[in-house]
């Protein structure tokens, strides 16, 4: 499974709360994911999912907590998608639509057809995180961090619901964007803290840990790979300076330049050239000598061999 089918896997589980709460989650369902049906004979309000574990929690809402007569239909999908199930979820009848649409004050079922404000269910803090998690289990995804990238999403049909749901997350703090994608809005989150933020507000902690650990992976990986780099560059460059080094010191000692070094350079000279790939604090240990020491010796043999006509073979 996904990690955001697993995330809404943890979210199904958590305890039903108190009965504010709930219809602040059911008004989310109901906003991202239902419909009013309409024919000649009944009105119905159905919910459909592929998730058997949100199914059962809307069914647990609607029927256990709030006492309404709903049935649970499954299916299977078709051709190329035959192992997975679809769910629906409906409500059937005048009298129990009436009740619904007056409990998430939405109006008379004509008024119902047109996207509704949820607004004024959700004005305390713990039913705003109920509504997001509704809204979440109902509509969202988060991509897995393993993927690197930092990615969560809500697809809404209705602007007004899009909108009404950026402004809820802004109001908790969640720096979030809104796009349109063809005919529906996507609202997102792509920073990090905020996207494990938003998994605290909703309850989903294991996950949060999860999240964060796996980002801690990725960092110390990173952390790791970008030490690996710079210590090839840094042997690169090492290599390229010793070879260079040791180029000069061969041309003196070619032009028979080499004797009239100081005892000091001419020391340190040799070192270089008996290993041009020799490290500086490999040279200073072997000669008792700092670092800095040995580097300003070499470059001082290099600039010697230059005023005497030396020219670096790869310079220019």
């Amino acid at each position: 499974m996904s990690f955001s089918s697993d995330l809404k896997g943890e979210l199904c589980r958590l305890p039903l709360s108190n009965q504010h709460c709930l219809v602040a989650e059911l008004a989310a369902f109901f906003d991202f994911a239902g419909t009013l049906e309409f024919n000649a004979q009944e009105i119905a309000c159905s919910f459909r999912t592929n998730h058997a574990q949100v199914a059962r929690r809307i069914y647990r809402i609607l029927k256990e907590e709030l006492g309404f007569k709903a049935q649970l239909f499954t299916r299977r999908g078709e051709r190329l998608q035959a192992s997975q199930r679809n769910y629906l979820l409906q409500i059937t009848g005048a009298v129990q639509i009436t009740r619904l649409l007056a409990l998430l004050q939405k109006g008379e079922a004509k008024d119902a057809l047109l996207p509704q404000s949820s607004l004024a269910l959700i004005q305390q803090d713990c039913c705003r995180h109920a509504y997001l998690r509704g809204a979440f289990i109902a509509a969202g995804s988060l991509s897995d961090p393993r993927a690197g990238d930092y990615h969560l999403e809500f697809i809404s049909e209705s602007e007004l619901h899009a909108r009404e749901l950026g402004l809820l997350l802004q109001s908790s703090k969640l720096k979030s964007g809104i796009t349109r994608r063809k005919d529906r809005y996507l609202v997102y989150l792509k920073n990090r803290n905020a996207i494990a933020d938003f998994l605290t507000r909703i309850g989903g902690m294991q996950h949060r840990l999860r999240y964060e650990d796996e980002l801690l992976q990725k960092d110390l990986a990173n952390k790791a790979n970008r030490e690996r780099n710079l210590d090839n560059a840094n042997a690169i460059r090492q290599s390229v300076t010793g070879a260079r080094q040791a180029e000069a010191i061969m041309w003196l000692q070619r032009h028979r330049q080499l004797h009239r070094l100081s005892p000091a350079l001419l020391e340190v000279a040799h070192a270089r050239i008996d290993d041009p790939e020799t490290s500086l604090q490999e040279i200073a240990e072997q000669l008792s000598l700092t670092k800095s020491a040995v580097n300003y010796r070499l470059r001082r043999i290099c600039q010697i061999a230059e005023d005497r006509g030396w020219t670096h073979l790869n310079s220019g």
